[in-house]
């Protein structure tokens, strides 16, 4: 399910910050990587190299995956171009994509990450 956007990285990157905060508070033993004062950029550098875990695989171009980031369960994937960004076809499932109890589909987390980059304005 590929989303039309006008800059495919930015709303990957906004994206995964939204998907991160909307998760709310680390799970588990994640408490010891929580970072609740991360920024956008924080978010997406700890994604690009591979999350939390040191033996986490980095993300390569064009392919972002968030397994636990500081501390949440993101467990998000999505592949983004130029033009576009893509999560996947099955719908997520709240208890294991945390982010999915505000942002129920793929669709509409990467929609309104475009938004929010049209409008030049971070989720707070």
């Amino acid at each position: 399910m590929k989303v039309k956007v006008a800059n495919g990285e930015s709303v990957a990157k906004r994206a995964f910050y939204i998907a991160w905060k909307a998760c709310g508070e680390p799970f588990g033993m994640g408490y010891l990587q929580d970072n609740p004062d991360a920024t956008e950029d924080d978010v997406w550098e700890n994604v690009q190299r591979g999350g939390d875990y040191t033996f986490g695989k980095p993300s390569e171009d064009g392919t972002a995956y968030g397994d636990y980031v500081f501390g949440r369960m993101v467990k998000l994937r999505l592949t983004y171009g130029d033009d576009w960004v893509a999560g996947r076809e099955n719908i997520p499932n709240p208890e294991f994509n945390a982010w999915a109890k505000e942002y129920p589909t793929y669709e509409q987390l990467i929609e309104r990450a475009s938004e929010e980059i049209k409008n030049d304005r971070p989720n707070q």
